[in-house]
């Protein structure tokens, strides 16, 4: 009998290259994601810090003309929250869609898998459902050879 060859491995490779690259894409988008929300992080830190400084200045002696940076550079900051809020919420979605294009990748990549493991274990039965119709004949033919020399 002939070797096992499956059909669609050219399919198959090319779904597992496919799964693949949707895999290095979404780690590239989870990197992304992580780096923004580090960034944000920072952001509210340093918001949180310089609200402690403002408190701390202004139970101490402080002058008025003090007040005015900070007030511009917190406003400043929230901006920044903001906007970096925003650049995280798109990463977000960016790296949902990635997740979503990848299980779908994978799905398909393991549907061309099982139909592989299925074909090969026909395969192997068929090879053995051959072995053993080979045995019965050669069974067969010493009991016959038996019965004319006997």
């Amino acid at each position: 009998m002939k070797k096992f060859k499956f059909r669609l491995e050219k399919v198959l490779d090319h779904k597992i290259r496919l799964y693949e690259i949707a895999w290095s894409k979404h780690v590239e988008a989870m990197n992304i994601l992580r780096r923004e929300e580090a960034k944000l992080h920072s952001l509210r830190d340093t918001y949180k810090t310089c609200l402690f400084e403002l408190a701390t200045k202004m139970s101490k002696n402080f002058r008025i003309r003090e007040l005015g940076p900070y007030y511009r550079y917190i406003s400043f900051i929230k901006k920044e929250i903001t906007q970096q809020s925003q650049i995280v919420c798109q990463a977000l979605q960016a790296e949902e869609a990635r997740r979503k294009n990848l299980m779908h990748a994978s799905k398909e990549k393991e549907v061309l898998n099982k139909l592989k493991d299925r074909r090969h274990d026909e395969y192997i039965y068929n090879l053995g459902r051959e072995e053993q119709k080979f045995l019965d004949d050669i069974t067969g033919a010493k009991y016959a050879r038996g019965l004319r020399s006997g």
